[in-house]
């Protein structure tokens, strides 16, 4: 049998963005691949000897019986693209490789899933070693490689953890989710096993990554900056972006050319002062529960748990924060992983959804619909009894008896985003508020002649149900992130992110401004998501820059007295850790001392 995984070089992002653009990306005849990369600058003819079998172990390309050179992708890719497709990749690995064993699958009496193999073999063998796994599995001494098994099994895998001393570990991720059925048994099925729509597309290269990064980390972020920068424009892109739009889901989903249907805009009022607008109310006159449509679209969400949800809270700031949006604040600090959900308490709970109305039913108001008969009006009820509509089944029981038993609770699958404008017409953030958020601030850049030849982002791409789960967050606690990548953080890295804390906590020291578990907590969650959707093995340096400009210097604002001892502080640090941004940030808040018109307050805002 072939190596498990090609030892020339270990499979990185970095490493399959260097194949894939180096090779060509359209069909040709083997004969003219060959002879490119034989004459390449890039590899000449070592190429063949090693990198090639890496290249087709990956499913980069493949030759066709009938003598074609097929590639994987049509264009170059970045890192991110090349990070999302090692996910789809890995666990429809086969075993053996059918290029570069003699006999191909001959010797197996039907495909191996490499990963669900060693998986089911862990399953039933707690704490087994993975020399054992693999030896038992494929029937074969295993090969000196376990470090690059290691790097995709602990990246990529999911549903495993490899830890340093060789011990194979499940995971609490649902395996059927990972793994998908294979009947396969030739290099070209297993080729066209990997459907592009199931890796990020070049549409990708749009999106700040650091915003990805913060989404996988807390399903709550805030987009600071003067108006017209386009903050709402950004929340809708990326709805666009993930967004299914084929036949069936265009339908489904209610798809325009305008707006996608995984994407709600809430505009707040600056009469908000209860949660009512947001979260409905019961009218006692009407005998009925007011339904908003961000409740319709919560559960709209949960009807489609493999597709990302926006809700774009616009204006968020024009009304009190802590005074409408309680609720959900605390919500959002319930969340617990649960296998391999996500679960919070609820925001409306199951009594609102198991009391009977005169006239009308509430799931009717949610959008969901009923099996067989159009629901019909009111005078086909009988009052204060279920009547010959009220019995009919939705189609969707299972979220009907999800919000009668549990209420409705924030689904997994959703992603609020405010935007906001610090300004003297609205009203600033509490630090309740800023703690529970990630925070970014939009800045207009210098205009190029780029701007001229910028496509329209408000456009669908090319995802399928799925696709995009992989920016959503997955973890909630650092520590059940640890113990599933038991690789994440080593014993040295675990003391740079508790000395980050605590020398930030030196320079806050006598301020209100000090820091705690919430933000540790999040501090190696945004680690981890970096290094999923930006570059594979992320800088925690530049991780520590990126926290105190999301996390810690929003919170900072007030006068003089209050807040010019700890910003010196933290500047001083800024410069000697190399915190760049945080460095130009803090800049820019003393400086607003000096301002005449700043009456010597100052804050993170523009």
């Amino acid at each position: 049998m072939a190596d498990a995984i090609c030892r020339w070089r270990n499979g990185t992002p970095k490493t399959v963005m260097e194949l894939v653009n180096s090779m060509p990306h359209v069909e040709m005849p083997v004969n003219e691949f060959r002879t490119i990369m034989a004459n390449s600058i890039q590899w000449g003819s070592s190429f063949f000897r090693t990198a090639y079998q890496l290249a087709v172990q990956l499913a980069l390309y493949y030759e066709s019986d009938e003598g074609y050179f097929i590639p994987r992708f049509d264009h170059n890719i970045n890192e991110a693209e090349a990070e999302a497709y090692l996910y789809s990749w890995f666990p429809k690995y086969y075993v053996p490789n059918p290029y570069i064993s003699k006999d191909g699958f001959n010797k197996i009496t039907c495909p191996t899933l490499f990963l669900k193999s060693l998986y089911d073999y862990a399953k039933l063998h707690p704490n087994c070693t993975y020399k054992d796994a693999y030896e038992s599995v494929f029937k074969e001494p295993a090969k000196n490689n376990d470090d690059i098994i290691r790097n995709y099994i602990n990246n990529y895998g999911q549903v495993l953890t490899f830890s340093r001393d060789g011990i194979l570990n499940i995971t609490n991720v649902n395996p059927d989710k990972i793994f998908p059925i294979m009947d396969r048994n030739d290099k070209k099925a297993f080729f066209e096993s990997f459907n592009l729509d199931h890796t990020a597309t070049r549409e990708l290269q749009k999106v700040d990554l650091n915003f990805l990064a913060a989404i996988k980390t807390k399903p709550f972020l805030i987009l600071g900056g003067f108006s017209g920068t386009g903050k709402s424009q950004k929340v809708k892109e990326l709805a666009f972006l993930t967004c299914p739009n084929d036949d069936e889901m265009r339908k489904k989903l209610g798809n325009t050319e305008n707006t996608p249907g995984n994407y709600c805009l809430v505009s707040v009022r600056p009469n908000w002062h209860d949660s009512t607008d947001l979260l409905g109310y019961y009218s006692s006159i009407n005998d009925k529960y007011i339904v908003t449509d961000f409740v319709r679209f919560l559960v709209k969400a949960m009807q489609y748990k493999d597709i990302p949800f926006f809700v774009c809270l616009d204006e968020m700031n024009l009304a009190p924060v802590e005074e409408y949006f309680a609720e959900f604040l605390s919500v959002l600090e319930s969340r617990k992983k649960v296998g391999d959900e996500i679960l919070t308490d609820p925001l409306l709970s199951a009594d609102w959804f198991n009391k009977k109305y005169k006239e009308y039913n509430i799931f009717d108001d949610l959008g969901l619909k009923r099996i067989g008969r159009e629901q019909s009006k009111g005078e086909n009820r009988q009052a204060g009894l279920l009547g010959v509509v009220d019995e009919e089944p939705f189609d969707r029981m299972d979220i009907v008896e999800s919000l009668q038993k549990n209420g409705l609770c924030l689904p997994q699958n959703v992603v609020v985003i405010g935007t906001v404008n610090m300004d003297d017409t609205t009203n600033s953030f509490s630090r309740k508020v800023i703690d529970r958020a990630m925070t970014f601030e939009t800045i207009v850049e210098e205009f190029g002649d780029d701007y001229y030849n910028t496509q329209d982002t408000m456009t669908y791409g090319s995802s399928k149900k799925g696709d995009w789960m992989w920016i959503l967050p997955d973890e909630v606690r650092a520590n059940e992130a640890l113990e599933h990548a038991s690789d994440l953080l080593d014993a040295g890295q675990k003391k740079e992110v508790t000395d980050f804390i605590n020398e930030v906590n030196t320079c806050l020291k006598g301020s209100p401004f000090q820091i705690a578990y919430r933000i540790l907590n999040e501090t190696i969650l945004y680690y981890r998501a970096t290094k999923i959707v930006n570059q594979g093995e992320a800088e925690l340096n530049k991780v520590f820059d990126d926290i105190l400009m999301q996390k810690v210097l929003p919170r900072i604002e007030g006068d003089y007295d209050k807040t010019y001892k700890p910003l010196a502080a933290l500047k001083t640090k800024a410069e000697t850790k190399g915190w760049t941004k945080s460095k130009e940030k803090i800049d820019f808040m003393l400086d607003r001392f000096s301002k005449d018109d700043q009456g010597g307050f100052t804050s993170f805002w523009n």
